[in-house]
């Protein structure tokens, strides 16, 4: 019983560390689609910005 027990436990710290892992992952896309996001932005302003200067 108490080895089934330890299994147990084993999985779950496994599924726990993977959870962390995709967390983290997720995070880090999130991140990296914001600065993206932001350069967009930025690029779009600053062709509407030229566009407007030259009318």
């Amino acid at each position: 019983m108490q080895e089934l027990e330890q299994e147990h436990n084993a999985q779950r710290q496994g599924l726990q560390e993977k959870l962390e892992q995709n967390m983290q992952q997720s995070q880090t896309v999130e991140t990296e689609l914001k600065i993206r996001i932001q350069e967009q932005e930025n690029e779009i302003r600053s062709l509407t910005d030229n566009r407007v200067s030259y009318n």
